[in-house]
């Protein structure tokens, strides 16, 4: 059974990146950001992106930013 996130992040319309280097860095073994999206939660917008190994994350300093609520920069 997928979460909440899992269900939100499925709908997000992926957008290859383009890197010089993302083949150099998936032969270290270290996932790397291959595609990159939007996550919509209300009136919030996420950058997210997808890694090399399928796993799914939040842009850090957006993932804060949302945290702190509203009103604060």
């Amino acid at each position: 059974m997928k979460t909440p996130i899992e269900i939100m992040l499925d709908k997000v319309q992926w957008k290859p990146l383009k890197t010089d280097n993302s083949v150099e860095l998936v032969n270290t073994g270290y996932p790397v950001a291959t595609h990159s999206g939007v996550l919509k939660i209300g009136e919030i917008e996420l950058k997210v992106y997808q890694l090399s190994n399928g796993q799914r994350v939040i842009d850090q300093e957006d993932i804060i930013k949302f945290l702190d609520g509203p009103g604060k920069k």
